[in-house]
């Protein structure tokens, strides 16, 4: 095969500028490395930097999102109608948690509030459920798999009563959105206004055991995972000596959650890898209690810097009680009774 090629397509320049940006590679690096492959049709470093930005905002594919570039550039689409659906489903599949607010503002105000409140509910059939978009109905599949995950916890709590709280290790991982210090002016409104940045958190009923926040716009991997769960057993022996008991590691079945290392890795551990059903926040404790409580009290507040924010997020989850803790673990057992009793259905009221 003769370098550089002679045919390059846009979604393979994505796929690398992916792959090499997981590695660790910096744009110029990137760039570099392309070049002999693809020649002058190598793209500019604006551009990857750009796509990169798209990455580390959350976007998870690489496939051309030509919905979005349409009605960025006014360029009439040749479906109209499945247009603003797509480019919908695109920016919530990267970011379950984003506001309509954002959507209408990533899609450049091309399509209003109501419109996209329509294409979320009646198009795409999504609610709203403890902040995160999920499909209204699940299926049959999804449905029995929270159903045997409820009965489980249910047949356990039943011989052990609430001495099983002591065993329960849990977490997880969200966006956390905050004001960027560079308020360029050649940045668009929602650029230079918002920024996200990701933290992980792993707790029991006793308090925070673990909170991690990755670097302004990474996003977790399965093997940055896997080094946050190594570390999780560190301190749980450091933290927990009294407790011998194997643990209960309850957490979505989500990305990396769900990778075969990372099972293989918890094998290790000898815990009860105790996964709850993707897109179950109304079944997962961080996401239905920590996260939201989280959120709402660094909403009102101003972080100029990264480590503002996180000073602020692991002071006020180090200075809650083990009451308010072993809260959250009573509320899990009651939802996952109220799943058995709806047949493996949402036991969250969906909102719009």
């Amino acid at each position: 095969m003769e370098l550089p090629l002679a045919v390059v397509s846009d979604c393979q320049q994505r796929a690398v500028i992916r792959f090499l940006s997981l590695e660790g590679r910096s744009v110029s690096e990137i760039h570099e490395e392309m070049l002999p492959v693809y020649g002058e049709k190598t793209w500019s470093i604006e551009r990857i930097s750009q796509w990169l930005r798209d990455y580390e905002e959350g976007r998870e594919t690489v496939h051309h999102d030509d919905d979005e570039v349409e009605l960025r550039s006014g360029r009439p689409s040749a479906s109209t109608e499945k247009e603003p659906v797509e480019a919908v489903r695109k920016i919530v599949l990267a970011d379950r948690k984003v506001s309509i607010d954002n959507i209408v503002a990533k899609l450049s105000h091309r399509i209003g509030l109501k419109a996209v409140t329509t294409v979320l509910k009646d198009k795409l059939g999504y609610f709203n459920i403890c902040g995160k978009w999920v499909e209204a109905k699940l299926i049959d599949q999804h449905k029995k798999q929270r159903l045997d995950a409820a009965r489980r916890f249910t047949e356990m709590f039943t011989n052990e009563s609430e001495s099983i709280f002591d065993r329960i290790v849990t977490g997880g991982e969200t966006w956390i959105d905050f004001p960027l210090p560079d308020n360029s002016a050649k940045k668009s409104k929602l650029e230079h206004t918002k920024g996200k940045i990701m933290v992980t958190v792993f707790w029991d009923s006793k308090g925070v055991l673990l909170v991690d926040f990755l670097p302004r716009g990474e996003i977790i991997t399965g093997e940055k995972y896997r080094v946050l769960l190594k570390n999780l057993r560190t301190v749980l022996r450091r933290k927990r000596r009294g407790t011998r008991r194997e643990k209960i590691f309850i957490h979505d079945s989500v990305g990396p959650h769900s990778e075969p290392g990372t099972k293989s890795l918890v094998r290790t551990f000898d815990w009860d890898d105790f996964c709850i059903q993707p897109c179950s926040p109304d079944l997962n404790p961080s996401d239905f209690y920590i996260f939201p409580a989280l959120e709402a009290h660094l909403q009102d507040q101003q972080f100029s810097k990264d480590e503002a924010i996180r000073k602020e997020a692991n002071r006020w989850l180090q200075e809650k009680d083990s009451q308010w803790y072993n809260e959250g673990l009573q509320e899990l057992t009651a939802r996952l009774r109220k799943c058995i009793e709806v047949q493996g259905d949402y036991v969250e009221k969906q909102k719009d």
